[in-house]
């Protein structure tokens, strides 16, 4: 009965409500006030819910364009800042869509992705290096052996030829 009421929002009050319903059959086969009045309260929390459900919603949408849009940016690198950020955003629509704080906190979780996608990378560069010193090092190893079985150098052998 109050879905069919398209009048009623979340910040409909019971007076107004009462002035709407009124000459409303199925509302007034409801015999107590009080009963009325719950029924209202109850439809109108769900209309609050649904309201922030679609704010939300909205919300994480925009917040979700905006980061595809940050990430094919030329200027967002790991050293890049809010304020350069703001900067470069000012005319973008989907930045002026959103609060400053979510358009912040979408920066910030991009700069978090990529300061682990660096630091992985600076922890995979150092196990590269680290196994191509020691390949160098077991290479230079081997190489002394052979040396020593060719009797090319010995324990007297100095440096410096």
């Amino acid at each position: 009965m109050l879905e069919d009421c398209a009048q009623i929002t979340p910040a409909t009050t019971w007076l107004e409500a009462c002035g709407m319903l009124e000459i409303d059959s199925r509302f007034s086969a409801v015999e107590s006030i009080r009963d009325r009045e719950e029924i209202f309260a109850e439809h109108k929390h769900k209309l609050t819910l649904q309201a922030r459900n679609l704010e939300r919603q909205q919300r994480n949408e925009a917040m979700a364009k905006l980061r595809e849009k940050m990430k094919t940016q030329d200027w967002l690198s790991v050293d890049a800042t809010w304020r350069q950020a703001q900067d470069e955003l000012a005319e973008v629509a989907d930045f002026k869509q959103l609060d400053k704080i979510d358009a912040l906190r979408v920066f910030e979780d991009l700069m978090h992705g990529m300061h682990r996608e660096e630091e992985h990378s600076l922890a995979r560069k150092r196990v590269l290096r680290r196994r191509a010193e020691r390949k160098a090092r077991n290479d230079f190893r081997s190489l002394l052996a052979e040396a020593k079985q060719a009797g090319t150098i010995t324990a007297g052998s100095s440096w410096a030829s």
